[in-house]
């Protein structure tokens, strides 16, 4: 059996190298579910430009042994909260650790989760994830421990803000990770579409077809509208 020691640097080492944000929150909160015999847990994001921030929800109910696929959020059905709202909004706001003994007697708590779910929220912990500035980057939050009386200690709070050091660092290399082959990927469409319209500049109905095509593409839009002048009669060519 390992000590608290080894175990908490193994649990570091699992994530150390992990490059895809998904992946990397989800390992986050089974790990932290691990160190704190939680039940489950969920994580928040940060987004939105510096005056307009808010969180989204990304990893929802992750237990020890649920997949990525059970457990994280699409776009569609993601959850988004203002900062300031709710347990997960105040601790993004104040940057300081929430720690709930008795969520029902606490106004913060939305019980129609429970009822939706039919599952019983007792307790719940929840801390800020800081980059290396300090900014607030998300929120991390475990739901009910499994021992004892269901109420998370002083210990918890501890492992879980030491872990959540580390994988703040984490998160954020992940995430500049994926900005830069987006950025890559944008560029490569970008090329490739010059490419196009001067090997299509004797057709211009061609032309138009694929700036439309790979218009969408670059933008991941459903339609596309290209209005030409010809003649002074505005002239419209959609893709649907």
């Amino acid at each position: 059996r390992m000590s608290e020691e080894e175990l908490f640097m193994e649990l570091i080492r699992d994530i150390a190298s992990e490059l895809d944000v998904s992946v990397l929150c989800h390992k986050i909160l089974q790990n932290v579910s691990i160190l704190t015999n939680s039940d489950r847990g969920s994580m928040f994001l940060v987004r939105g430009s510096r005056d307009n921030k808010h969180l989204v929800s990304k990893l929802f109910d992750v237990t020890e042994s649920s997949t990525l696929e059970q457990s994280i959020h699409t776009e569609e059905n993601e959850i988004v909260v203002p900062f300031g709202v709710g347990i997960a909004g105040n601790v993004a706001k104040s940057r300081e650790a929430i720690n709930i003994r008795d969520v029902y007697a606490d106004p913060r708590f939305n019980q129609e989760v429970d009822k939706k779910t039919g599952y019983r929220t007792h307790s719940i912990l929840s801390m800020p994830i800081l980059n290396y500035e300090g900014e607030v980057i998300g929120v991390a939050q475990i739901i009910n421990k499994v021992t004892g009386n269901h109420e998370f200690t002083k210990q918890d709070e501890d492992l879980f803000q030491k872990y959540l050091t580390f994988c703040g660092i984490g998160i954020t290399n992940a995430q500049l990770f994926e900005l830069s082959v987006n950025e890559f990927k944008r560029n490569q469409l970008l090329l490739h579409l010059a490419r196009g319209i001067f090997e299509e500049q004797s057709n211009l109905e061609k032309l138009v077809q694929k700036v439309m095509l790979d218009a969408q593409d670059l933008l991941k839009c459903e339609k596309c509208s290209v209005y030409l002048l010809q003649d002074s009669i505005e002239r419209e060519l959609d893709n649907c």
